[in-house]
């Protein structure tokens, strides 16, 4: 099945390039002798008996190409088929059909996602974690509310809200949320945030926002020492499960659960972690049966706080022996995170993901990125500067991949809401295609600029092996990894294609500009030298590429002979 993976995903985008070509020059006027899907012997499929065309597939799948009359200056034509020749055409003519094929490519994603995206369910607008310091924590929103209704306009789903906020940096916005069944309404004004997108790549984006995300925070537990929770029998990274028999399956029901029940006793269920070992200096764990316990509520100050209850998120729950965590910050088992370099710390998955972004972009700079980090341990706060350690290690398809340690792990679970019926496939399916595709434009840009910047080694270039191996995991991943991987492909196709290479579409349409400047087409001679050219450096990139593909399957290919 990794053969025809392969073969499906190299033959759809050579078949999607060479129809822009052929469409083109169809519609330019221009006779098209031959439409092949691969290189070398050809087998003919169909022969249109209306316009000469030739359908063909080759051995080779490696490319393909569109054979059009008098495409070569040399060939000789007669007076009838003149008319119908490439370079008969006018200049214009020509630079649309040879910018037709990469442009093809660059466009394929757009339908690609317009296709998964149709008819897709979509989140709704409840707010999953509250950014504490940002605007939305400033407005009185918290986790759990959910938006009504943005600058007068009803929203139904997140990505409504997400494109609004985006859309509207400082601007006063008039927002509606429901909490407990209430509609409160507010002002808020989305600020404007600097977020990396692709560190790898020094990619980041300026753009509105209000600081929330729908992911949410499961009920996962710390319990402070001789408080009433403790006394009850609760233990922390307990995980509840209900409280008085109703179930929970987030932080914030707890906490409103906790709220309402004013001077009652309630029984809370909690699953007891457990540690059932240690693998390579990580702790191995798993969830115990329910624990059953009862737990009075104050009649005043009712709060989970005061009960000495608070979400595990930002608690070390375990410190790695000899990484930064220990050696510089000096972590313990029970502290809480507070900030980072004096932001507030929202979750332990975006302490993270700061760490490792900042690390990369000063990575990339030739730099080291230290860091300052307050917690808490038994109420007195702690600040501490460090440098996380980065290790070098083989990720999957055996690329290098570089690991950013901090060394410290906390005891969490993450929940997204269930998805709904989205009523707009249409508008949602269109807004998806144009904005994924525009992103990944972008990373594609970033990219092959960052080859002739030197931000990117070369070594990181795959070739065909790769390539086939990527497409395997289908097999794994289903169909929409599949088409995922066809975007990514299509877009490096069409830009490599349109860079200024003779024997490459950029190469004609290079040549094509020159000849629109000085009015009179490049010489033959000229032409053929920047051939052999582009062709020297085509095939050098191919030794390349080949050489980091067998480089990075070496070891499976010399098992095969074992």
């Amino acid at each position: 099945m990794a053969l025809a993976y392969f073969i499906l995903l190299i033959g759809g985008l050579v078949f999607f390039h060479e129809f822009g070509h052929f469409i083109t020059a169809r519609l330019c006027g221009v006779r098209v002798l031959v439409f092949s899907l691969g290189f070398g012997p050809r087998w003919t499929i169909y022969r249109s008996s209306r316009s000469g065309t030739e359908y063909c597939v080759s051995l080779l799948p490696l490319g393909g190409y569109v054979k059009m009359l008098g495409e070569d200056p040399a060939e000789p034509l007669s007076p009838q088929d003149r008319p119908f020749s490439f370079n008969s055409q006018a200049l214009w003519k020509r630079f649309l059909i040879v910018f037709a094929g990469p442009f093809f490519n660059l466009i394929l994603p757009v339908f690609i996602f317009f296709f998964l995206a149709f008819g897709q369910n979509v989140h709704p607008t409840t707010i999953g974690i509250v950014v504490p310091g940002g605007p939305a924590w400033e407005q009185g929103l918290r986790d759990g509310d959910k938006i009504v209704s943005l600058d007068g306009e009803d929203v139904n789903y997140w990505w409504e809200i997400q494109d609004k906020i985006a859309s509207s940096p400082d601007k006063t916005l008039d927002i509606v949320y429901e909490r407990d069944g209430k509609l409160i309404s507010t002002t808020i004004t989305p600020r404007v945030f600097s977020q990396v997108r692709y560190a790898e790549l020094g990619a980041t984006e300026k753009q509105g926002q209000i600081r929330v995300v729908q992911t949410y925070i499961k009920p996962i537990v710390y319990v402070a020492p001789g408080s009433a929770a403790a006394a009850a029998g609760l233990s922390s990274w307990d995980r509840i499960v209900s409280i008085d028999d109703q179930p929970v399956e987030k932080w914030y029901e707890v906490e409103r659960q906790l709220g309402k029940l004013s001077g009652k006793t309630v029984k809370i269920q909690a699953l007891r972690h457990e540690s059932i070992g240690n693998v390579f200096g990580m702790e191995m764990s798993t969830w115990g049966l329910p624990k059953t316990v009862s737990l009075a509520v104050p009649a005043t100050n009712n709060s989970a706080a005061s009960l000495g209850l608070d979400s595990a998120e930002l608690y070390v729950h375990y410190v790695q022996p000899g990484t930064p965590a220990e050696t510089q910050i000096g972590l313990q088992r029970g502290d809480k995170l507070e900030t980072l370099n004096g932001q507030p710390i929202p979750t332990w998955s975006i302490f993270e993901r700061l760490v490792y972004d900042d690390v990369k972009i000063a990575l990339r700079n030739d730099e080291e990125k230290e860091f300052t980090v307050t917690f808490l341990r038994n109420g007195v706060r702690h600040e501490q500067r460090f440098l996380p350690t980065q290790l070098s290690r083989k990720g999957e398809h055996n690329t290098d991949v570089t690991v950013v340690v901090i060394g410290a792990h906390n005891l969490s679970e993450y929940g997204s809401p269930s998805p709904i019926p989205n009523a707009e496939p249409l508008r949602y399916a269109a807004r998806q295609a144009v904005w994924e595709t525009w992103d990944k434009l972008k990373l594609n840009v970033l990219a092959v600029a960052g080859l002739f910047s030197g931000h990117v080694p070369l070594k990181d270039l795959g070739g065909p092996i790769l390539i086939g191996q990527i497409a395997a995991k289908t097999e794994d991943y289903g169909w929409t990894y599949f088409f995922k991987v066809m975007v990514m492909l299509s877009i490096n196709l069409g830009l490599l294609n349109l860079l200024p290479v003779p024997m490459l579409d950029g190469g004609h349409l290079m040549f094509f500009a020159i000849e629109a400047i000085r009015r009179e087409p490049v010489s033959i001679r000229i032409r053929q030298i920047a051939a052999y050219i582009g062709l020297s450096m085509i095939l050098l990139l191919m030794v390349l590429v080949f050489k980091n593909d067998i480089e990075r399957s070496w070891a499976s290919i010399i098992s095969v002979f074992q």
